[in-house]
């Protein structure tokens, strides 16, 4: 029978005739695609403190990784960053832009 044992956020269980445990974490994937999606819903619809958190946050992502690219085409995410910088000025706009530039220069 198989062995469970947690620790922090990570549950091993030891299956018997294998030498090592096996890790179940939660999908990087999903648990980007999550956060995306609550980013996305701010800059469509926050307010300007808000969507400045999220475009900072933007940046700190590793926006040239294609699941981060992938994630953020599923999401129509391009779509919400070109209208930010449309219809935003200063800061917004160049922050905006500065998130297109990183996702093309891969």
């Amino acid at each position: 029978a198989a062995e469970a044992s947690t620790s922090g956020r990570e549950t091993r269980v030891h299956v018997p005739g294998h030498s090592r445990p096996v890790s179940h974490m939660p999908d990087p994937k999903s648990l980007l695609f999550s956060q995306l999606q609550q980013w996305f819903s701010v800059l469509r619809g926050g307010n300007q403190t808000g969507i400045i958190f999220v475009l900072c946050q933007f940046l700190e992502l590793d926006l040239k990784s294609p699941c981060t690219q992938l994630s953020i085409l599923d999401l129509g995410g391009v779509e919400v960053l070109v209208r930010l910088i449309a219809d935003s000025k200063g800061k917004l706009r160049l922050a905006a832009l500065q998130i297109i530039l990183e996702l093309c220069a891969n």
